[in-house]
């Protein structure tokens, strides 16, 4: 809405055109009454209007007075004059100040209200003038980013005679070359919300750094964590520079910078070969890491040694992921990498990964388990391993997806064990009286007597046959509580069928024999 001021000495009047008007369907806003020229010029030295009405006579300084001094302080001040006088020199001199309209009274309300509405066509049309103004000087500098862009990236093959101006290239040295800064892991190290503000701290110490250090032109990359820089030359200087400048960023925080820089030219027109070799140095961060300075050439290309995934190391690792062997897991690998080589680029890396899942999934499901089940995501949003920017980055997420996976084996196995034991301990508390062997239980539970016997001991510490004397005798320590009972049926009723042998094994155990439990327990 736009802000209205009114002005008149005769309060009645005052009072008629604030009730009189509907500002708000109007979309204007009452925001001040004056009832003197003095009051109403120390409002608009405060505040900001975009209407003033205003009386021509009142005392002092009049109406016309008070337009003139108000359009020094607000030029852009809309102003319709109000005046009990038909005067023609009045007239005249409020057309001169580029009032909007001038109204006789008493005031007649439609003639006021075409004045208001085009009071408020005039103030549309200058803002809609206004903001376009910014915008073409808010949008020149990117139009020529893009325009810069778009010719290093080989997009616009003609340089054309007035770069200066059209590039907005400020590089006047003999010798020229660009280089690419880029933050490091931006997309998965930070959470969301914290991103654009992390973002931006950093960018904002970058162009610190170009305005303290001057070798070059520093522009962004659009929708980016990349910056260009356009150096005059590079030298040791340069060098010092962008070396603290990855100092800087590192103390900062957790994030870290990496900046690749393409070889020198003599001529501006080679810059374009200088950019694509700064994008080829940064893309060896995969294998020489981040949070450095990294130059074209220090880096030579090598064949992969290998693409696929050796079938052995990964068994192993197999193996070691089911025994819960984690040091057997880093050092398979360590030698599933080892394997790999030097790849050509970041997609074989991230290939390589992506067939030690595959892979490693199809040897788990030789044992009825499911990677991507135990792990708890779907293989779509496995999208995190084209994220990492080194094959440091991919080792690590794979070693500690490895760590997890083998350890949520382990705790599901020791789950399925303990369940079992607790339908053992059901079957034989159901079975007391009678003689149940571990080839008994293992015919009912579907499994060898060896490996039953090997999981109960697994799971509870204690071997199979241990655990049935045990049973069978706090069974009958509770029914040697009975006095009606005697021993021998307490014995019968436990699966005992001779008396001596149950007695020797009671007093083996508990260290008494049943008598004197009985007694101990003053069961008579």
């Amino acid at each position: 809405m736009y802000r209205v001021m009114i002005v008149d000495d005769e309060l009645l009047d005052l009072e008629w055109l604030a009730k009189r008007v509907p500002w708000v369907a109007l979309g204007l806003r009452l925001e001040a009454q004056a009832s003197s020229a003095f009051m109403a010029l120390r409002l608009l030295q405060e505040e900001k209007f975009d209407m003033l009405i205003t009386d021509i006579q009142m005392p002092i300084m009049n109406g016309l007075e008070l337009v003139r001094k108000a359009r020094e302080l607000q030029p852009n001040l809309q102003v319709l004059i109000i005046s009990g006088h038909e005067d023609f020199r009045y007239a005249k001199q409020a057309i001169e100040m580029k009032a909007v309209g001038y109204i006789l009274k008493p005031v007649d309300t439609d003639e006021l209200l075409i004045s208001l509405r085009s009071m408020i066509q005039t103030l549309d049309e200058f803002r809609i003038h206004q903001s376009r103004a910014v915008t073409v000087e808010t949008a020149l500098p990117y139009v020529r980013v893009e325009l810069l862009l778009r010719w290093l990236s080989g997009e616009d093959t003609i340089l054309q005679p007035d770069a200066v101006n059209l590039y907005g290239l400020t590089l006047s040295a003999p010798l020229f070359n660009a280089a690419i800064i880029e933050v490091d892991d931006l997309e998965w190290k930070l959470p969301e919300d914290m991103r654009s503000q992390t973002h931006s701290r950093l960018m904002q110490t970058i162009e610190q750094f170009a305005d303290e250090w001057p070798i070059g032109q520093l522009c962004k990359l659009p929708a980016s964590s990349r910056y260009v820089l356009l150096m005059d030359g590079y030298g040791p200087t340069a060098a010092d520079a962008l070396q603290e400048l990855i100092r800087t960023i590192h103390a900062q925080g957790s994030l870290t910078i990496s900046i690749g820089i393409g070889l020198p030219c003599e001529d501006i027109r080679d810059l374009p070969g200088s950019f694509r070799q700064a994008k080829e140095a940064l893309a060896c961060k995969l294998f020489l890491g981040k949070n450095r300075l990294i130059s074209y050439g220090q880096w030579q290309e090598r064949q992969e040694k290998s693409e696929g995934v050796p079938g052995q190391w990964l068994e192993d690792m197999f193996e070691s992921v089911i025994a819960y062997d984690l040091v057997g897991i880093d050092n398979c690998m360590e030698a599933l990498f080892k394997n790999l080589g030097q790849p050509s680029n970041r997609s074989s890396v991230h290939h390589f990964a992506m067939g030690i899942l595959s892979k490693l999934d199809i040897l788990l499901h030789s044992i009825n388990e499911d990677l991507y089940h135990v792990l708890g995501v779907d293989f779509e949003h496995l999208d995190v391993i084209y994220r990492f920017e080194t094959i440091s980055d991919v080792k690590s997420w794979l070693r500690r997806r490895m760590f997890e996976l083998s350890e949520l084996l382990k705790h599901k196995r020791e789950n399925t064990n303990q369940k079992l034991v607790q339908e053992i301990e059901k079957y034989v508390d159901e079975h007391i009286g009678e003689k149940v062997t571990l080839r008994d239980l293992a015919h009912t539970f579907g499994f060898s007597p060896n490996y039953l016997g090997y999981l109960f001991k697994e799971t509870t510490g204690t071997h199979f046959s241990d655990f049935m004397i045990r049973k069978k005798l706090d069974t009958a320590c509770r029914l040697l509580l009975d006095p009606k009972l005697k021993i021998y049926e307490v014995a019968g009723q436990i699966g005992y069928r001779n008396i001596i042998y149950f007695n020797r094994q009671f007093k083996e155990t508990l260290g008494m024999s049943p008598t004197e439990y009985r007694t101990k327990h003053k069961v008579k």
